[in-house]
């Protein structure tokens, strides 16, 4: 109500304070802030708010207990879903194409000490790390489907999974620090990948 008032009498300073107010709202409750960026024709607020809630496991869609929600149109709502399907849809294809081929230079790593650091040893660190980039790519596109979010790329869960499938059974010195650096390495790397191409998803807005 003030962040709507300031705008309609053109309080600068008080519309300044709303919308810093505003920015904290968007990354605790994203759903809300986008509704109030849409209610108030603020096209870059409303798009940062949409991205806030690629986090958010959103659909189908728990309308938000809030007066801002009860006030937008259906359509600026499917234009949210859309947006968040388009990114999934995206974060998916990037996932599972061809181009993951080529990270494995992101896995490369310092040959374990413990392991002799013979060519055998060292092909087999390799093979068991690209093992587990492959598990960990299946596993993550599937949760992209609900988070599309480079956050998601993250998951505790996902990551320590996916590491106990691809070592399983092998020697403890497999996951010698160097190897988790590596691992760690490639998530973040990955994680950039997935920002890059969800900046080029549009959220077409008609206010």
């Amino acid at each position: 109500a003030v962040l709507h008032a300031a705008l309609k009498y053109d309080i600068d300073f008080v519309a300044a304070k709303a919308r810093h107010s505003w920015d904290l709202l968007s990354e605790e409750d994203p759903v809300r802030a986008y509704a109030t960026a849409c209610l108030n024709k603020w096209q870059k607020e409303a798009l940062g708010a949409a991205r806030s809630a690629l986090k958010l496991p959103i659909w189908p869609l728990e309308p938000p207990q809030c007066i801002e929600y009860d006030l937008i149109s259906a359509n600026t709502v499917l234009r949210l879903e859309q947006y968040h399907r388009s990114c999934a849809a995206a974060a998916q294809a990037l996932t599972l194409g061809t181009e993951r081929i080529s990270w494995g230079h992101a896995l490369t790593t310092e040959q374990c000490e413990h392991c002799g650091g013979t060519s055998l040893t060292a092909a087999r660190h390799q093979l068991a790390l690209t093992s587990w980039m492959n598990k960990y790519l299946s596993a993550i596109a599937d949760e992209f489907a609900s988070r599309p979010a480079p956050s998601t790329a993250f998951d505790k869960n996902v990551v320590e999974s996916t590491i106990r499938e691809a070592y399983e059974g092998q020697r403890p010195c497999e996951l010698h620090f160097h190897t988790m650096e590596a691992i760690n390495r490639f998530v973040k790397h990955f994680a950039r990948k997935v920002e890059v191409v969800l900046c080029d998803v549009d959220l077409i807005l008609e206010f």
